[in-house]
């Protein structure tokens, strides 16, 4: 899997990238470290040759290896090896060697491959960068056969697999390998065991409910499961098949259905998690992995799933992005991927769009004074596109104003949960610095298109009996530290942006909308948007921004308008938890420790 680098740090998205961009020299190239694959060779005795590329000459890196421990939900690597390159040279093409013999060694093997006849091993690769004087990090995995005293490559889940999506009679997975190969899904009541011998593929369920489906070999996947029961829990199986035939252990994954639309689990309500703005911090490599803060998305998720969430919601900027590079655009996505691999095969992840997520044809500077010109790339490379790409995520959004416009398809969507309606939207769709001369829009600006699909599919919401609306976006309305400057608010001296905003809003009070959900601020703010700031607002609606998963902090704004009705704010990194049930809303903000940080009821 192609995987780069770019530990940018875009604040305000417009003219720091292009700063970035012009002392580069050119448009990202500068800023990626690892390019193209990490290979392997096999060899003798069980060694195993890795190499992998630098974009321009760097000092000899490391090689870290060791395994994930069956027994770990989190699939968190356990390393225990180092081997280093040899000499002293700077190149581009790096070489170390690992002994899988160590993996094996009865001192070593936790995860019990010597017995199973092989398994995964995890690699960590660490470059030194001279310039600017940083560490860079890449994750990887692979796996392995033993057979006698001879090892050879085997297919490995590199990605996945997915719970991507979860209704009460449905769930749709997916997965990514390394190479080819047949896989077997054995699912069923988690309840009960797979039956032995196993069921017949493509078969009915059997009399305890578990089915096999068998694909052809490929290296990518994904099916939608039916015949589900609501509020159940469902145990699956992904078993690997390689050319010959053989195949390793697998292990065990679990996840739940929820209520049927309009009905609530008894005695419990939706708990959904909302989070946003995971690209690279600032303390160190561990929060800047391929451009995206590896540690708090583990941490944040771990902790969202321990508090019971349903699902998570994800509110964008989930990487460093602002790249003219395909490739580098889908390596950073795949690095968001396999930190959030944690949860992801038991919890389903719908992410959205932010201003980060871009990928544009170039980063041009006007004048003297840094001003850029960019918009998002056109056609099938655009941000859009390669997020649809990456992610499996509801198909039912609006159509794109043009034919030539990017999709909204997978970015702007909604769905039902219980009784609960989400919609998630993108106010950072076809960006462009300067739309009334390249085309695109603003940051923050929700085109026509999308605010007409909103409002129809809310009524549709309401007339089908869904009691709970949430709306979850990236840019909020009402920037309350870090972003006043551009969101939906501008600074207040743009009456296009304040009138669209407006009727963003309206939209939300008639549809009696409970509470929207944004990111791009990194920080936690509670507001209350009422009477208080005019009569327009005659319903309340609760704005709440929660940019805490790892990006570089902001303080609170107190000079805006709506400064004074602000209930609660920290920069700690955290997370959201709403439970939406008949009686109302109940918010708790949790930071990485699982400490609640605030707590309200948003009636």
């Amino acid at each position: 899997m192609i995987t780069l680098f770019q530990p940018s740090r875009l604040p305000l998205g417009c003219l720091l990238a292009a700063l970035l961009v012009l002392l580069a020299g050119h448009a990202c190239a500068a800023w990626q470290t690892f390019v193209g694959e990490t290979e392997l060779e096999f060899r003798e005795e069980g060694r195993v040759g890795v190499r992998w590329r630098s974009t321009d000459p760097l000092p000899p890196g490391r090689l870290i290896y060791g395994v994930s421990l069956p027994d770990d939900p989190y699939r968190e690597p356990r390393f225990r090896f180092i081997s280093r390159e040899d000499g002293d040279s700077l190149r581009t093409l790096h070489e170390a060697e690992l002994r899988l013999h160590a993996v094996q060694h009865k001192s070593a093997d936790a995860a019990g491959q010597r017995a199973a006849g092989g398994g995964e091993v995890e690699l960590r690769l660490e470059l030194y960068r001279p310039r600017g004087r940083y560490l860079l990090v890449r994750h990887a995995r692979f796996a392995y056969l033993r057979e006698g005293d001879e090892f050879r490559r085997f297919p490995c889940l590199v990605s996945g697999p997915w719970l991507d999506r979860v209704g009460p009679g449905e769930a749709w997975l997916s997965w990514e390998l390394d190479l080819a190969a047949e896989v077997l899904l054995d699912f069923g009541p988690a309840d009960s065991v797979p039956p032995e011998p196993a069921v017949a593929d493509d078969a009915p369920p059997d009399a305890r409910g578990w089915r096999r489906l068998r694909f052809p070999a490929a290296r990518s996947g994904s099916v939608r499961l039916d015949q589900l029961s609501a509020e159940t829990r469902y145990a699956y199986h992904v078993r690997l098949i390689d050319a010959e035939g053989c195949s390793l252990p697998t292990r065990r994954w679990e996840f739940s259905t929820p209520p049927a639309p309009g009905r609530c689990r008894e005695g419990r309500p939706i708990r959904i998690a909302f989070m946003s703005d995971s690209r690279g911090g600032a303390a160190g490599v561990e929060e800047n992995v391929e451009g995206t803060n590896r540690r708090m998305i583990q941490r944040l998720m771990i902790q969202a799933e321990r508090a019971g969430a349903d699902l998570i919601l994800f509110g964008g900027d989930l990487i460093d992005g602002y790249t003219t590079d395909p490739e580098h655009y889908r390596a950073q996505l795949a690095a968001w991927k396999q930190a959030a691999e944690c949860v992801g095969p038991r919890l389903p992840i719908y992410e959205g769009m932010g201003n980060h997520e871009m990928l544009a044809d170039d980063f041009s500077a006007e004048d003297a004074h840094l001003t850029t010109r960019y918009r998002d790339r056109a056609g099938p490379e655009s941000s859009e596109s390669l997020f649809a790409e990456a992610f499996v995520n509801p198909e039912n959004g609006p159509p794109p104003p043009g034919p030539a416009s990017p999709p909204f398809r997978e970015n702007v969507y909604s769905f039902d949960v219980g009784p609960v309606h989400v919609v998630a939207l993108n106010n950072t769709y076809d960006v462009a610095s300067h739309p009334a001369e390249l085309g695109g829009y603003r940051e923050g600006w929700f085109p026509d298109e999308e605010l007409a699909w909103l409002d129809a599919d809310l009524s549709r919401a309401r007339a089908r009996g869904q009691e709970q609306i949430l709306v979850f976006a990236h840019e909020p309305a009402f920037p309350c530290g870090g972003h006043a400057g551009d969101a939906m608010y501008w600074g207040g001296t743009k009456p296009e942006v304040l009138a669209m905003r407006d009727r963003f809003w309206e939209i939300l009070m008639r549809h009696g909308v409970r509470a929207a959900m944004f990111g791009d601020e990194h920080n936690y703010s509670r507001l209350r948007l009422d009477e208080r700031l005019g009569e327009f607002y005659r319903t309340p609606v609760w704005q709440i921004v929660s940019g805490g998963v790892g990006a570089p902090f902001y303080a609170a704004d107190p000079d805006l308008p709506w400064s004074h009705l602000v209930q609660a704010f920290s920069a700690i990194q955290h997370f959201c938890l709403l439970e939406l049930g008949p009686e109302g809303v109940c918010l708790t903000v949790i930071d990485s420790t699982g400490r609640i940080l605030d707590s309200s009821d948003l009636d």
